[in-house]
């Protein structure tokens, strides 16, 4: 059996051998840039200004340990083995006291790192410009970021679980859901939503200031929702910007109106022959001519009418019409075009559908640019078809096409002012970007919805969907332009 001594030499020689060699040359045992501090340096022995890292933990760990080990065997060489066991407890309390202060270490490190984590998530919150809200799955507000205080008066403290919709509103929610329909559209949207022009914030003064925001729902890792974000910012200086530029085109708009009505006028009396007969060529240039004025009178009146709406001074005013009446009229313009390319025309109107309160003009200039797309992006020889039904307390009318379609790129901005998508352009270069534009501001004033589904080379089919109660009434003072076909 080996005796307690030869055990104790053998340490004592190991040992002495391995602190010999950390004194003479460090990075012998150790990497250097493994090393958490150097040994040499006795304030490193008590780096308590910091956080100590793991690898501080597992030094002191072996320190004490290299340290303390010597008293057990310096007992087993000079004392009894009885002696020795009293000496190995000893040393037993002392490593596990040491244990203890070293676990307790590690565990305040853990939750100094935890806690500098949300300190540093915290810091960059509060440092964004934009307002930042955040809500739980039903609708209660939990967080509440400095410029969101700054934009709204209210402090963390008043808007900490309070619902969202008390402060957040649609400004065009009349005839719908009202106060769940901001939470269900934030909710249950499939990726970060956009909501433009259509939220306003009430303020502490209760002032409402419109806010564009993006919302993005919040999933756990079981794609449970938990709740969702809201990033907003005030919009008031951009409406205002806006604003100023829609009055200008507006005046300029009426302005031009002027010279086209009196360059129209004489476009008419030169083809009346009032100024002497035209010879063939005369003719042809003035058809020229005529083309390219109405063209200009269109897109004049589209100005205009888009500033009316943008400056909150387009009137609405309902009146019930036989809606196979309506889509006639709407049709009639069109009947030459469509024979000139010998498109076949469907209409099937459901029989529940008999009348609808709406403002004629307004109802007109929607479904005539619906159509007048279908007719111009669809080749010769297509087919286009428009169908009216009721579906849950709503007339829904559809315009499908077998046209050129929409690139999937392009389909998230067809609705933006002067968009058009690449496929268009060659197909029909005489388009402006401004009649789909006018038709989702029209449907939005008048509480409807507009949608769509497209594929490139297949065709596409516009949804116009309005409640069974009609159009949403307004008091302005402009009516909407429509230009007469001849």
């Amino acid at each position: 059996m080996v005796s307690h001594k030869k055990i104790a030499h053998s340490y004592f020689f190991c040992y002495t051998i391995a602190w010999t060699g950390i004194f003479l040359d460090p990075p012998f045992f150790v990497h250097p840039h493994a090393m958490p501090f150097s040994i040499l340096d006795i304030q490193a022995f008590f780096p308590f200004k910091k956080i100590p890292t793991l690898r501080d933990v597992v030094f002191f760990f072996i320190m004490f340990f290299a340290v303390i080990s010597p008293v057990f065997l310096i007992a087993l060489y000079f004392e009894s083995f009885d002696s020795a066991g009293f000496q190995f407890t000893l040393f037993l309390y002392i490593i596990v006291i040491c244990s203890t202060i070293l676990i307790a270490f590690g565990i305040a490190r853990v939750f100094l790192l935890i806690n500098g984590y949300r300190q540093r998530e915290r810091i960059f919150l509060e440092s964004i410009g934009d307002g930042v809200c955040g809500i739980d799955n039903k609708g209660t507000i939990i967080l509440w970021n400095t410029a969101a205080e700054i934009i709204s008066g209210f402090s963390k403290k008043e808007m900490r679980h309070a619902p969202l919709t008390h402060f957040f509103s649609l400004s065009k929610a009349q005839n719908k859901t009202k106060e769940n329909e901001l939470i269900n559209d934030i909710l249950t949207a499939s990726r970060p939503l956009h909501i433009s022009s259509r939220l306003t914030l009430k303020t502490k003064n209760n002032h409402p200031i419109p806010i564009d925001a993006t919302a993005a729902p919040i999933m756990d890792r079981h794609g449970v929702l938990q709740g969702a974000i809201i990033v907003f910012r005030d919009m008031t200086r951009e409406q205002k910007i806006d604003r100023v530029k829609d009055e200008f085109v507006s005046l300029v708009s009426h302005e031009l109106r002027t010279p086209l009505t009196n360059m129209n006028w004489r476009i008419e009396m030169l083809r009346d022959g009032e100024a002497g007969k035209l010879t063939e060529k005369q003719r042809e240039y003035l058809s020229k001519i005529d083309d390219g004025a109405r063209r200009m009178t269109d897109l004049v009146n589209l100005f205009l009418n888009v500033s009316r709406i943008h400056l909150r001074t387009l009137n609405i005013v309902l009146k019930p019409h036989a809606i196979r009446a309506l889509v006639s009229e709407a049709l009639e313009e069109y009947t030459q075009r469509m024979t000139q390319k010998k498109l076949i025309f469907k209409k099937k109107i459901s029989q529940t559908i008999t009348t609808f309160l709406c403002d004629q003009r307004i109802f007109l200039v929607i479904l005539q640019n619906i159509i007048a797309n279908a007719i111009e992006y669809t080749p010769a020889g297509g087919t286009i078809t428009l169908h009216a039904k009721k579906e849950n307390a709503h007339i829904i009318i559809s315009v499908t096409d077998s046209g050129i379609g929409i690139p999937k790129k392009d389909q998230s901005k067809i609705f933006s002012k002067l968009f058009r998508a690449e496929n268009t352009r060659t197909t029909y270069p005489d388009g402006n970007g401004l009649g789909l534009y006018l038709v989702k501001l029209l449907i939005d004033e008048c509480g409807g919805d507009i949608w769509f589904i497209s594929e490139e080379e297949e065709g596409t089919t516009f949804f116009i969907s309005f409640p069974l109660s009609g159009m949403r009434k307004k008091k302005g003072t402009r009516s909407l332009i429509t230009t007469p076909r001849p």
